[in-house]
This record gives C-alpha cells, sequence and structure tokens, in this order.
C-alpha cells in the first residue's frame, strides 16, 4: 500500500489482471504513484487492469487525462481497462467526458464474468 497525505493505492496483482484500489483525493501532489504503478502494468503488457474507485473522493483534471490515455493506450494494444464502484460526483465526470470510450465503468468487478462454463 502505498500512502501519501489523503491518498492510498493497493495493488494486487493477479497474473493477467493487475487490481488498483484508489482511497481519498487523486490530484497534482498526489498523482504520480497511480502513474508508476500504470508504467508497470504497461511494461508487464497486463491484459486487464480494474481501478477501484469506491474510495476515490475527487479526480483532478490532470489525474483524468492519465487514466483517459491509459485507458486508450491498453485498448489499442488490444488490452482492457475497467474503472469499477465509482462513487457518485466521480461517476458524474466520468460520464460526462470521454472516459467512458477509453474504459469500462462498472458498479462491480464480476470475477466470474470469464469463466469458462
Amino acid at each position: 500500500m502505498t500512502l501519501s497525505s489523503n491518498f492510498r493505492l493497493l495493488t494486487v496483482d493477479q497474473g493477467d489482471t493487475v487490481r488498483i484500489a484508489l482511497q481519498g483525493e487523486l490530484e497534482r501532489a498526489t498523482i504520480l504513484t497511480l502513474a508508476r504503478e500504470l508504467e508497470e502494468c504497461e511494461r508487464r503488457r497486463t491484459a486487464i487492469v480494474v481501478i477501484d474507485l469506491a474510495r476515490l473522493e475527487f479526480l483532478d483534471g490532470a489525474a483524468f487525462k492519465l487514466l483517459l490515455e491509459f485507458g486508450r493506450r491498453l485498448r489499442a494494444g488490444g488490452r482492457h481497462l475497467a474503472l469499477v464502484n465509482p462513487s457518485r460526483q466521480v461517476r458524474r465526470i466520468l460520464e460526462v467526458s470521454a472516459m467512458v470510450h477509453a474504459a469500462d465503468v462498472l458498479d462491480e468487478w464480476l470475477e466470474d464474468a470469464h469463466a469458462e462454463p
């Protein structure tokens, strides 16, 4: 877990899927922490990146741009970004922006959605 002022990040690597839980405020002062995690996902060519926004209270324009560009790069490489459990205020920011074109915005991530029957 990484702590920077009131921002926290927890990463769980599950092989082809990496889950990143964010808490607090994602802004210019804290964005570098997330940027490093996303760079590592790109370096490792992670197939699915799931970012849990349930405890994220705020994201500024720079953070939004980081997520948007990351999602576009993943999609261009045949990989996938899912933003899950956004708070009401974060969901509104995502829905009124181009973010919905770079990532799925979901209320929850279903473990068995990709499992074979």
